[in-house]
């Protein structure tokens, strides 16, 4: 015969009786933990997405960047000279440049080699 291991009770009023509930491991993780678990890991997923067209636009400006500054292979633009690049459509209200949504740091790095984000898996050359 299988035990059953309670984690916890609750306690209801109907009208004017109480009524317990006892809650198990199984029960706490079909109905809180698994639901849960699910749309962290959808909003991981959307966030790596989001992510992924931030360094995609970084990178576009950048090659716009170096045609009109006649810049080469190697050269490396600051930020603020990517700025005028990004279209605002991408730009959440309030930024000037874009921003990871989990909080990653984005180095822009040189003319020909694909900007990186620093959360793992939020990479151009993962989906190339």
């Amino acid at each position: 015969m299988k035990t059953k291991h309670y984690i916890g009770l609750i306690i209801v009023l109907v009208g004017t009786n109480l009524v317990t509930f006892s809650i198990t491991r199984h029960w706490m993780k079909q109905h809180v933990l698994t639901p849960a678990q699910e749309r962290i890991d959808g909003y991981v997923k959307v966030s790596a997405q989001a992510c992924l067209e931030n360094l995609r636009q970084i990178d576009a400006a950048k090659e716009m960047w170096a045609l009109e500054n006649n810049k080469q292979k190697g050269d490396v633009p600051m930020e603020s000279d990517l700025k005028k690049y990004i279209p605002r459509d991408v730009l959440l209200p309030g930024q000037s440049f874009p921003v990871c949504p989990l909080h990653g740091f984005y180095t822009i790095g040189p003319v020909g080699i694909d900007p990186t984000c620093s959360v793992p898996g939020h990479a151009i050359s993962v989906t190339r």
